[in-house]
């Protein structure tokens, strides 16, 4: 998993040395990287969606809760939505257009819901166990598919990200055997709508 938060945080658009050493630091637990994030450095600059990567995705074994939270079947809804868009750019061969849609996923991802599910996930004490397990699961399996999504373009780096994580749990030789495929969910029209006020609401109540 170090292989795929290295990829994540890059989203940010920080060097190299930067991302690579960030992610070392928060896995090895040793505090300061190097460059931006070095002993007179700090973290501050990474998004919402990085820093959760970093704090959270490392030590967890995908297990699928009893219950999957309505604002975790939304983004796992919300995914494949952007699949669908995604994948038609692919058959057109637009593949900038196709990078495009997923990195307007993520944005979504980061500030609408790790904003609504951060509290779940950093105070289990409060809101319970089965509640992070299910923010979790949902966060597995939006990466996995969207390393799934993103193989077609950027094949050695998320091979090596599969081989690191994801193939002890899906057994799959290589993510390039793997079907290029959305989130296995029956379309929830409701789920979307509701969730779209949610984030609405929250958006509006944070300006």
């Amino acid at each position: 998993i170090f292989a795929a938060s290295v990829l994540v945080v890059a989203l940010d658009n920080f060097d190299f040395t930067t991302n690579f050493t960030a992610s070392l630091a928060c896995i090895s637990n040793v505090g300061p990287g190097l460059n931006l994030v070095g002993p007179y450095g700090s973290y501050a600059m990474y998004s919402s969606f990085s820093k959760f990567v970093l704090s959270f995705l490392y030590d967890y074994t995908p297990v699928e809760p009893s219950t999957t939270l309505p604002m975790d079947r939304h983004i796992m809804h919300k995914f494949n939505e952007c699949f669908e868009k995604t994948y038609k750019f692919y058959e057109k061969v637009e593949m900038g257009y196709a990078k495009d849609e997923i990195e307007k996923f993520f944005w979504y991802f980061c500030d609408n819901y790790i904003e609504i599910a951060k509290n779940r996930l950093y105070k289990p004490e409060v809101y319970g166990e089965e509640a992070k397990r299910s923010a979790q699961w949902a966060c597995y399996n939006v990466l996995l598919h969207s390393l799934q999504l993103l193989s077609i373009t950027m094949p050695h780096i998320t091979e090596e990200i599969y081989q690191e994580y994801f193939k002890q749990f899906e057994k799959t030789e290589s993510i390039h055997l793997c079907e290029v495929k959305k989130l296995d969910l029956e379309k929830d029209e409701n789920i979307l709508t509701q969730g779209d006020l949610v984030v609405d609401i929250v958006g509006r109540v944070r300006q």
